[in-house]
């Protein structure tokens, strides 16, 4: 048996809270990164705006 066949039947029995321990663990800096923007743009309870002027306009109208 390989080395990576060992690795994915370890894979396998792990919790979805072990993987993600392992991922954040192991995953490098950049691409935690891009995961956190993924789940802030996929956030509910965040406001979400459709273009640069959208949000450019709300904030401006703020002053």
């Amino acid at each position: 048996m390989s080395s990576r066949e060992i690795a994915m039947d370890i894979v396998k029995t792990l919790s979805d809270e072990q993987i993600e321990a392992f991922i954040t663990l192991f995953m490098p800096p950049y691409m935690q990164t891009v995961r956190e923007a993924d789940q802030i743009a996929h956030d509910p309870d965040r406001k979400h705006y459709s273009s640069f002027s959208e949000m450019a306009k709300e904030i401006l109208s703020d002053e």
